[in-house]
């Protein structure tokens, strides 16, 4: 239970230094060196990439640390609770050289899919029993509704498919997730969704 109190306090300061625009927040954060790797031949191949990640810890500071890959993110995001804070957030993404694409918008889907097609990197973190399209696959043993859109945009672009995920000692590592097997049906997504998940 400390530990799970540090760590929620952590985090919260770390988010209210970023709201703050106080320095040093995205540099605590790192992608291992095979992750790095692999991102950057995955985009040598030009498909663009499909990052998957849940939506844990600092969010922001695992952006801002992907983005120091030389590789453009664009973070599909959703708009705050309170509209006033989206100001906030697209600064502090534009500083940590990212893109953002709120997912509500007019035009989303055209803008993830053009974002593909230029060979970035499109970062979407990922929830259970979110308000999102979702289907029931696999995790941690017990079938939970996931959200779909992830394996969904990647079929149906080709792009990449990778999961990022924040480990112990501010690492960030990145997956690459076999899709060639896979089509791009309802067949398809729900077995490239339980591979996220694993």
């Amino acid at each position: 239970l400390a530990a799970n109190a540090r760590s929620l306090g952590e985090n919260f300061a770390q988010m209210v230094a970023t709201l703050l625009d106080k320095g040093g927040v995205h540099e605590a954060l790192r992608v291992d060196d095979d992750g790095r790797k692999a991102l950057l031949r995955l985009h040598e191949e030009g498909r663009g990439i499909v990052l998957a990640s849940a939506h844990l810890g600092n969010w922001e500071a695992v952006g801002a640390a992907l983005a120091r890959t030389s590789l453009s993110i664009v973070a599909v995001v959703r708009e705050a609770y309170d509209t006033r804070f989206d100001a906030w957030f697209l600064r502090m993404r534009e500083r940590a050289g990212m893109d953002s694409i709120p997912r509500g918008s007019k035009g989303a889907a055209f803008r993830m899919v053009r974002a593909l097609r230029q060979n970035k990197v499109l970062a979407i973190p990922m929830d259970l029993a979110s308000r999102v399209p979702s289907i029931r696959v696999p995790f941690l043993g017990l079938d939970a509704p996931t959200a779909v859109g992830p394996a969904r945009v990647g079929l149906r672009t080709g792009a990449a498919v990778v999961v990022a995920t924040l480990a112990p000692g501010n690492v960030v590592t990145v997956t690459p997730i076999d899709t060639s097997d896979l089509t791009a049906s309802p067949e398809g997504e729900a077995e490239l969704t339980k591979r996220i998940n694993d």
